[in-house]
């Protein structure tokens, strides 16, 4: 038994996990992927604190060795199921069952659908450029998305594609560094 089983390992989920660790307790974390969560899928982080500029893998990477170097135990197993049985909890996962004292969910988030992907099914579109970046080389580029991260995922996506759009439901909310870089293109 556990005192303390965290799902997901993005970084709330491994601050979680550190900070229990630390406080003594017999701690677990579960995670279905990779370590990081969304953050693995952007190419630049530059505004967490104590690093200017660094790629979403790499932040992720040095957040996981951070976990290991400070003991804490951790599995790649998907959580299928979560019931709580009088004062403890059993968490089923694709491999294990296990039990524990407490629970944090860091699940974190899934990327927004737009409402027309149903739309665009024979289209080619992805969620992570520096993911799928070399797939659209020398092809014709769409970003849609007015806010930093689309802005970011275009600038990228610009040393692979021929050309290069960006599509802003709205008004435009990026911030004005990375409009300007943008415009360069």
């Amino acid at each position: 038994m556990y005192d303390c089983i965290i799902v997901g390992m993005g970084p709330g989920g491994m601050s979680a996990g550190i900070y229990a660790k630390r406080s003594g307790l017999n701690t677990l974390l579960l995670e279905k992927n990779a370590p990081g969560g969304l953050i693995n899928t952007t190419n630049l982080v530059d505004n967490y604190l104590g690093f200017d500029n660094i790629t979403g893998p790499d932040l992720s990477f040095k957040m996981f060795e951070h976990v290991k170097n400070n003991g804490v135990e951790y599995k790649i197993e998907e959580v299928t199921k979560i019931k709580k049985e009088k004062d403890t909890f059993k968490i089923e996962t694709n491999k294990n069952i296990y039990e524990a004292k407490t629970i944090i969910l860091a699940g974190g988030r899934q990327p927004k659908k737009m409402p027309l992907e149903e739309n665009l099914k024979k289209l080619s579109i992805s969620r992570c450029s520096i993911c799928d970046a070399p797939l659209y080389k020398e092809k014709e580029v769409v970003v849609i998305g007015g806010g930093n991260s689309a802005f970011e995922e275009g600038i990228y996506l610009s040393d692979f594609a021929s050309t290069l759009t960006i599509i802003a439901r709205s008004q435009i909310k990026a911030d004005e560094e990375l409009i300007n870089e943008a415009k360069k293109i």
